[in-house]
């Protein structure tokens, strides 16, 4: 069975599945899925005489891919943090972030291995904050919205890591006030 999925809508749905898989060749599909995801894992060449080793480390590399999650369709997004349908205007929108666990390990390997994506990640967090009632950078953004509920704001550790790092594709001043809010108002 073959079935589109969409936060957008139905109509939606239909051309991200005949966009994903055009043909439903199983075979093919996999053979992407494979190639894929040996160019994402294939950025770090492992070495060692334990093959266990080699296998936990790839496992955790994969893992740090899981998250956060592309939801443009299209060049657009449903953003749960206004309810509303969003031009992309060209970057990608990223959420279901598990940011109070990620911000350590996940998004400084990302500023080395992908720093185009950790921009992209890093600009949805502003618009997010842009998108929400007050403009507080989010706490733990879900596909659902901002979950508040880890303590203080680990995107402020990831915006500035990145930012000192060299990433500069988000805006600094929105960043900067955003996270600002986060820490001295939100609660």
């Amino acid at each position: 069975m073959k079935y589109g999925v969409s936060f957008i809508d139905a109509a939606q749905a239909k051309v991200n599945l005949n966009r994903e898989i055009a043909d439903f060749d199983q075979e093919k599909l996999a053979e992407n899925g494979r190639k894929i995801w040996n160019q994402a894992l294939g950025k770090i060449a492992v070495e060692g005489e334990s093959e266990s080793d080699k296998n936990v480390f790839y496992t955790s590399l994969y893992r740090t891919y899981e998250r956060p999650v592309n939801i443009s369709e299209g060049g657009r997004y449903f953003s749960a943090f206004d309810g509303k349908v969003h031009s992309d205007e060209g970057k990608p929108f990223f959420t279901d972030d598990w940011i109070w666990d990620s911000y350590r390990a996940h998004h400084p390997l990302r500023v080395l291995l992908d720093p185009a994506a950790e921009s992209d990640i890093l600009n949805s967090f502003v618009r997010m904050s842009e998108q929400m009632d007050k403009p507080w950078l989010p706490t733990f953004p879900e596909i659902t919205g901002d979950s508040r509920r880890m303590n203080s704001n680990h995107g402020v550790a990831t915006l500035l890591d990145a930012y000192r790092k060299g990433i500069r594709g988000f805006d600094i001043q929105k960043a900067y006030l955003a996270a600002k809010g986060a820490i001295t108002e939100k609660t």
